[in-house]
């Protein structure tokens, strides 16, 4: 593969050692319930969706979602409150226990600096509109046609998934 000529296995390997090494627990948070766990939810349109929250614990007697990153840059609070991915994980949450989750928050690994902010409901609804928006055109027969042409594609990369549609979209698709 073209794609990883140029890629050093072993300052990979010492890169992700060194990120293991200096992490710390982000210690606002308490009572962490779960760490690292799976939703998995059908929604009406018969699509499941699979997610994994990194952290699930307490912050203030509240309940918090937290993801990992190890980007170069610190994210900015409107960066996490606009965050999708956190967002439709609190959604998937309220789809499954009824519950809201109070915060969402990016531990960014590189600074062991965590960010968190209240969740907004408003946000977090439409993050997950905005998920749904294919899944409904979907439905209706119109089909938002995207190219298979990398795996951060949505026909290849659909929350861990290849699109449960690809063969409508793409019927001489081959798998490799």
């Amino acid at each position: 593969n073209n794609s990883l000529k140029g890629l050093d296995l072993v300052q990979c390997f010492l890169n992700a050692y060194n990120l293991c090494d200096k992490y710390i627990h982000p210690t606002e948070i308490t009572d962490i319930e779960k760490v690292e766990f799976e939703l998995l939810a059908d929604t009406k349109f018969n699509v499941q969706f699979k997610a994994f929250v990194d952290i699930f614990g307490k912050i203030e007697d509240e309940t918090i979602f937290v993801d990992h990153k190890t980007s170069d840059s610190i994210p900015t609070i409107q960066q996490v409150l606009y965050n999708q991915q956190l967002n439709a994980y609190v959604y998937l949450y309220w789809l499954l226990t009824s519950n809201k989750i109070s915060y969402i928050g990016i531990n960014h690994i590189k600074s062991n600096q965590l960010i968190k902010i209240k969740t907004d409901w408003a946000i977090v609804e439409e993050a997950w509109e905005s998920i749904l928006i294919n899944h409904r055109s979907i439905e209706a027969d119109i089909f938002p046609k995207r190219m298979p042409d990398s795996e951060y594609s949505p026909c290849m990369n659909m929350f861990g998934n290849i699109c449960p549609f690809l063969k409508n979209c793409h019927p001489n698709y081959e798998l490799i």
